[in-house]
This record gives C-alpha cells, structure tokens and sequence, in this order.
C-alpha cells in the first residue's frame, strides 16, 4: 500500500496520506497494516485465496461458458458452494456461509462512494498548456493565463 502511506513508522506505525485518511474516514475503517517484510503475517488469507481459486478455476476449465454471464452466474454459484462448506476460521461451529448470514444483519449500508481525486487549481500557459499532476494538457487558447480547476483520478 505504498501510494497509501507516506511514512513507514517502527513495527506497524505508519503516516498515511490525507485523501487514503479521508477514504478510510468516509467509509468508516482503521488501517490495519503489516510489518514491513513480513508477508507471512496475512499468509493465511492468502493461502486460502489460492486454494479457493485454485478449486474454482480447475473445474472451470473442464467447462464452457456461451456468456461472461453465464460464467459470473456459475462463479457466484461456486464461491457460495465453497462457503456452505468451508469452516469459519475463529467460529468453527459455523461455516463461512452461516457467519455471513448472521453478520447481515450487523452490516451497515453503503455510503455514498468516495470521491478519489485531487481537485488542484492551476493557471494556464501562455503556450495553452496546464500541468496536472506531472502530466501538461492542451485547453482552449481563450484559457490563456486563467485559473482552472484539474483533478487526477488514481488507476
């Protein structure tokens, strides 16, 4: 998450960039960040990623699909099969499909989606060119020595 952090503290103390602390304000989250160098401390999920996918795309391959879909629907099927019989890793009385059906109802609803830009102003060239980001776009030549606004959407 490096475009996320603009300080790397001891252990997993970490200086964040205002817009990655305004998203993580906007939908309500604490980062929750790794030790540097130390990829085994989310091992787990990601080994269970690969597993999952793993048994997914196998019997994917011995398939064929008329339609994206067609594909997404048998995709979703597939991913709550393994849900309905995979263990809940903390609660293990319970499946992943049952801790989501009785998580559902704590869940809060969506926020309206976040904004991800950087709104700057900048004035124009004589040369009708203005700089966003690192990045110099040509504008109308009536724009000449004005102030627009720009943003930069992250990709």
């Amino acid at each position: 998450m490096l475009t996320a952090v603009d300080k790397v503290k001891k252990g997993k103390g970490r200086i964040v960039n205002a817009r990655f602390a305004a998203m993580c304000s906007h939908y309500l989250f604490d980062p929750d960040f790794c030790n540097v160098a130390s990829g085994w401390e989310k091992g787990v999920v990601e080994k269970n990623v690969q597993d999952s996918r793993r048994r997914i795309w196998i019997e994917a391959g011995t398939r064929r699909f008329g339609s994206f879909t067609e594909l997404n629907a048998w995709l979703g099927e597939r991913c709550r099969s393994i849900w309905a019989d995979t263990q809940h890793p903390v609660h293990k009385q319970f499946t992943v499909a049952e801790m989501l059906e009785l998580e559902k109802g704590h869940l809060m609803s969506m926020p309206a989606p976040f904004d991800g830009y950087v709104e700057k102003a900048a004035r124009v060239s004589s040369t009708c060119l203005v700089a966003v980001g690192r990045n110099r776009y040509s504008v109308p030549c009536e724009w000449a020595g004005r102030l627009v606004s720009g943003y930069s959407v992250s990709s």
